[in-house]
C-alpha cells in the first residue's frame, strides 16, 4: 500500500467564518487528489469545543478518501508578541516540525483553489531541499532586487511560502525553525513579508524551486490560459470579498459545494455581505448596479442543487 500523502492548512481559529472560507481550499484539494490524502488542520487551542465548520469539511472530503486531523496549539506557551499574534495564522506554519510527526507535508495556504492532483507535487524529486515551492510572481510588486539583496544577504530566488513542500523530518534535524524565525524578526524589522522572509532566509541554501503552475498568482491567471493544472493563490483582493472574474469564480465553485451553502439565508449571506459595508458598497460599485449580487446567489443555488443531484447519483 503506498504512502498516504500529507497536507497541512493553518488558521487562527476554527470556529470563526474564516474555518469556512478556509473550507473551498480544503476541498478542491481534496477532490482534485487521486490518492489517499491526510488533510492536517493547525490552528490556535481556544477550548471552545468541536467546530461544526470542522465537522462538515471533515464528512466532504471523507467521500474523496482523505482524512481530516486536527491540531490545536497552545500558543501562550510561546513567545509571541501582541503584533505577531495578529497574523498567526501564518505563524502557525513555523511550527510544523514541532507540531506534525510526518517526514514530510504540502503546506497550502487558505486561499487557493487547488486544480492540480497533489499527487504530482509529492512525487516532485526535492533534490535533498528542506522547503521547495515557486518562485512569488508579485514580489516585485513590494520588493526591488536590491531590497531583497539586503533583506536576504545576497541575490536570490525568493519563494511565495503559500504552497511548499517542506521535508519535515531534515528541518527537525537542522533547525529550530519557530526561534530562528521569531530571532530573523526581530532583526529585520522591515521584512514586511515577515514569516515568508524568515523563511527564505533560513533556508536560502537549502530550498528548490519548482514551475510556477505550483503557485500561480490569480491576477496573472487567464480565461484564455485556462484554470486547470495549476494551484490558483488569491492573493491580493479575496474571492470571498469582491465577487467578480471567472478566476474568482474557481473559487466559488468549490465553495458553493459546502454544506451550509444549501441553507438559503447562508447562502444569501456570504454572496452578499460576507464583510463590511464597505467592501460590499466597491463591489457593487465595480458591477454598477445590484443585479450582480441577485445573480450570483441565484447561481449559487443551481450550483449547489447540480452538486446535490449528481453526488446522489
Amino acid at each position: 500500500m503506498s504512502e498516504r500523502i500529507q497536507s497541512v492548512f493553518c488558521m487562527d481559529s476554527v470556529h470563526t467564518d474564516y474555518a469556512k472560507i478556509a473550507s473551498a481550499s480544503i476541498a478542491s484539494a481534496a477532490m482534485n487528489c487521486s490518492e489517499p490524502m491526510d488533510i492536517h488542520i493547525v490552528t490556535v487551542k481556544q477550548d471552545k469545543g468541536p467546530s461544526k465548520t470542522i465537522e462538515d469539511i471533515s464528512d466532504f472530503v471523507s467521500q474523496y478518501g482523505c482524512n481530516l486531523i486536527l491540531h490545536e496549539v497552545d500558543v501562550s506557551t510561546l513567545n509571541i508578541s501582541e503584533e505577531r499574534m495578529s497574523y498567526i495564522g501564518t505563524m502557525l506554519r513555523l511550527l510544523l516540525p514541532n507540531v506534525l510527526e510526518c517526514d514530510k507535508v504540502i503546506y497550502l495556504d487558505c486561499d487557493l483553489a487547488v486544480n492540480i492532483d497533489l499527487k504530482e507535487m509529492w512525487d516532485l524529486d526535492l533534490r535533498g531541499k528542506s522547503v521547495t515551492g515557486s518562485i512569488d510572481e508579485g514580489i516585485s510588486d513590494s520588493y526591488s532586487k536590491s531590497q531583497i539583496r539586503k533583506i536576504m544577504g545576497k541575490d536570490t530566488d525568493y519563494l511565495n511560502a503559500g504552497v511548499m513542500i517542506m521535508d519535515l523530518k531534515k528541518i527537525r534535524e537542522n533547525h529550530d525553525l519557530f526561534n530562528e524565525s521569531i530571532d530573523y524578526l526581530d532583526t529585520h524589522r522591515k521584512a514586511i513579508m515577515r514569516d515568508q522572509d524568515a523563511l527564505n532566509y533560513i533556508f536560502i541554501d537549502d530550498k528548490l524551486t519548482i514551475d510556477r503552475k505550483y503557485n500561480r498568482l490569480a491576477s496573472s491567471v487567464t480565461k484564455e490560459e485556462g484554470f486547470d493544472d495549476k494551484i490558483i493563490h488569491f492573493t491580493g483582493k479575496k474571492p470571498w470579498k469582491v465577487i467578480r472574474s471567472d478566476v474568482y469564480d474557481e473559487y466559488w465553485r468549490y465553495f458553493l459545494m459546502m454544506p451550509w451553502m444549501s441553507d438559503p439565508q447562508e447562502c444569501w449571506r456570504w454572496t452578499k455581505d460576507v464583510v463590511d459595508n464597505r467592501t460590499l458598497a466597491d463591489t457593487l460599485g465595480e458591477h454598477g448596479k445590484i443585479i450582480a449580487m441577485v445573480k450570483m446567489f441565484f447561481k449559487a443555488l443551481k450550483l449547489r442543487l447540480m452538486y446535490e443531484i449528481g453526488a446522489k447519483r
